[in-house]
């Protein structure tokens, strides 16, 4: 399939690639740059990753994938002078499509994205899902972000910019470097159920 071809066949789900949201990042709202935002969080491990099904307009079942992830923040300092990181999940959900097998990367299709960090669920989850573009298969994800999905932000994200996050930034950059299907061998396969998050979601 042609890039367009792939986003008219998937329209229904998102109208946002991982192209795009790099581009967004890379022109932050945010005081610093996105990349010396990420320079001081710690590395990320892949959790795995799980097949989910829906139907296009068409009403035609499309089988997609949710590779998740686990990042480490950057050091926090705490009241009693001390630092700590905190742990999040990162998940990046994209469809299977012909010649998968051979694709090097995952942009230029549609994808929907989660975090459970502060700055997606405050300023970023309410706009992206104004376009369908974040990753509701489980109810613990929608509990999660609760009043986000329904609520404007009114502070750093008034104009509702679709942007990633700087957890979700180094993912993204990672899967943009790297051909995703390393990383959906059978032996990675999951279920969001299985998956054990040091933070509660």
């Amino acid at each position: 399939m042609t890039s367009y071809k792939i986003k008219k066949h998937f329209e229904k789900f998102s109208t946002i690639d991982l192209d795009i949201l790099v581009t967004n990042a890379n022109s932050t709202m945010f005081k610093k740059s996105i990349d010396e935002r990420v320079s001081n969080i710690g590395d990320f491990k892949y959790l795995g990753f799980e097949y989910t099904y829906d139907k296009n307009k068409q009403g035609n079942v499309v089988l997609f994938i949710n590779m998740y992830f686990l990042a480490t923040s950057a050091p926090h300092k705490l009241k009693s002078g001390g630092k700590k990181r905190y742990k999040y999940l990162l998940g990046i959900k994209f469809p299977y499509i012909d010649g998968m097998k051979t694709m090097k990367k995952i942009n230029n299709v549609p994808i929907k994205i989660f975090s459970s960090d502060p700055s997606f669920n405050y300023f970023f989850a309410f706009a992206l899902n104004r376009i369908n573009a974040v990753i509701l298969d489980h109810p613990k994800f929608i509990k999660h972000l609760s009043k986000s999905l329904n609520v404007k932000p009114k502070k750093r994200n008034p104009n509702l910019r679709k942007e990633l996050t700087k957890h979700l930034y180094k993912v993204v950059k990672f899967l943009l470097r790297y051909s995703p299907m390393e990383y959906l061998d059978e032996q990675y396969l999951t279920n969001i159920d299985k998956i054990k998050i040091p933070n509660k979601l």
